[in-house]
């Protein structure tokens, strides 16, 4: 086949949509959401041609999101202590880790438990060799080698996260289609973090860790008023998104290819 009849799509599997991000393949454009394909509406003059594919998460958690966050509801009613995620950009800047730090160590003092990704030999990596941190019985240190190892340890320890630390990245989809609350990172860095920031308050997806409210961060998950919200949230997240997003894309694609 010629490469130029060829007819190429786009895939932006991104809750917002930057302006640098809006683009006419001149074939199929898959996103998430309504609110995505509204946004390239404005550079794709066939709206037939914008495909919603809902959310694209990974396909394990996929399989194990609906028993996973039935069992967090129970936790976040019923458990004093409550388990959180931390992870960490790529570019791990010096902010972000001050505010981990300080958050872990709030964690610690309200007593409850954190799991740690950190890439191995990287910035946080080394901060987190201090002694008080990392012996903690209420810590758990994960060092991964590449995206790969990343992918697998997290997926080991899925059913345990009640909440999650992040930079204002693609992990929002985790709080929109998969129920789990989140806590991200200020400042936000990037063109794609600060719009994710704005859609997550919008649908009060997720709260943001400052230097002001990272050292209170392990009483605030023990207050029942965040755990109210926490809880309300997730009904409306599990009524209001979905994901199947690669699935659906897959399904796309064969039934393109038998078409043609």
């Amino acid at each position: 086949m010629n490469l130029a009849e060829l007819e190429v799509w786009y895939q932006h599997g991104e809750l917002v949509a930057p302006e640098s991000s809006l683009v006419d393949p001149g074939g199929k454009v898959l996103v998430p959401n309504r609110e995505t394909a509204e946004q390239f509406a404005k550079v794709v003059s066939d709206r037939t041609r914008i495909v919603e594919t809902n959310s694209c998460i990974e396909p394990e958690i996929e399989t194990i999101a609906e028993q996973t966050a039935g069992d967090r509801i129970k936790r976040l009613r019923q458990s004093e202590q409550l388990c959180a995620a931390f992870f960490s950009s790529g570019a791990e800047p010096q902010p972000h880790l001050d505010l981990i730090i300080a958050a872990l160590q709030s964690m610690i003092k309200a007593g409850h438990r954190s799991i740690l990704f950190a890439v191995e030999n990287g910035k946080l990596h080394s901060r987190l060799k201090v002694p008080s941190l990392v012996r903690s019985e209420k810590v758990e240190l994960v060092v991964y080698r590449d995206r790969h190892e990343l992918h697998r340890e997290t997926i080991r320890r899925w059913h345990q996260f009640d909440l999650f630390f992040t930079p204002y990245h693609e992990r929002i989809h985790w709080a929109a289609a998969a129920s789990l609350p989140m806590i991200g990172y200020m400042p936000t860095m990037g063109p794609f973090a600060p719009m994710n920031r704005i859609y997550a308050a919008k649908y009060h997806l997720a709260s943001d860790l400052t230097p002001e409210s990272a050292p209170l961060v392990g009483s605030m998950i023990t207050d029942s008023g965040w755990r109210t919200t926490c809880l309300e949230q997730s009904d409306i997240s599990r009524r209001c998104y979905a994901f199947g997003g690669f699935q659906n894309i897959a399904n796309l694609i064969s039934q393109e290819r038998r078409v043609r």
